[in-house]
């Protein structure tokens, strides 16, 4: 019988031996990188504290979010109430050789017939040229007298001269839009009885405010209308 002589050949320039052991030896090198079934429990458990603490994170920065607006809107707040006495002018001209003071009285005693106001100061800004109106800020004793004002506000209704309430450019913006929403909804529904208080909208005695470009409402309940969730700004 004929010996069998292929386990003698070389493979390459290693006998069958050497080239056993130096694959031996290479897959041992190849199985050190390859993950165990330990190697991928730490992996996920690696994975999971990544992912719980980018929730936790998310967490705060939402809170963070919602207190920053929290505290804008009470600077907000804050700076119209220290200025609820006082009210802007527009559109009014000064007679010549009157004082400014004298002629804002006389505006309101004699145009708007209020028997008895009591103004502290006023001021005017914004004067483009000498001959145009500027902005003329005025300061009451009380907050009554800039309720009779606004009373009696309809008075200067064709004279060109128009009264606001001294607010921050942020509550103007929210109540230009408040002021949009309740007419668009009267159109649409005149029985509906709204009205615009400060920042608020109410309607038949829910309240809304304007935040983060979306009506939304003040006790955090309910569905707001599809009716107002147009763009408004």
């Amino acid at each position: 019988m004929p010996e069998n002589k292929s386990s003698g050949k070389k493979v390459g320039d290693f006998s069958p031996d050497e080239f056993a052991k130096m694959m031996e030896a290479c897959m041992e090198k190849k199985l050190v990188n390859v993950a165990t079934k330990e190697d991928l429990a730490t992996l996920k458990s690696s994975i999971d504290a990544v992912a719980e603490e980018n929730r936790q994170l998310k967490n705060e920065v939402a809170k963070l979010k919602l207190d920053t607006q929290l505290l804008r809107a009470q600077v907000n707040e804050s700076r119209n109430l220290i200025n609820r006495n006082k009210v802007v002018v527009r559109g009014m001209k000064v007679p010549e050789g009157m004082l400014l003071e004298a002629a804002v009285l006389d505006l309101f005693v004699n145009g708007f017939k209020i028997e008895t106001v009591s103004i502290i100061q006023a001021f005017e800004i914004r004067r483009k040229a000498e001959s145009s109106s500027g902005l003329i800020i005025v300061e009451f004793a009380s907050y009554k007298d800039v309720l009779n004002v606004f009373k009696n506000v309809n008075k200067l209704r064709g004279m060109g001269i128009f009264i606001q309430e001294d607010v921050t450019v942020e509550s103007r913006v929210k109540r230009g839009i408040l002021l949009r929403i309740k007419r668009h909804c009267n159109s649409i529904d005149e029985r509906k009885k709204l009205k615009v208080k400060g920042d608020i909208l109410v309607v038949e005695g829910r309240k809304f405010a304007w935040s983060e470009g979306r009506l939304t409402p003040c006790d955090g309940r309910g569905m707001v209308p599809r009716l107002w969730t147009v763009s408004w700004e």
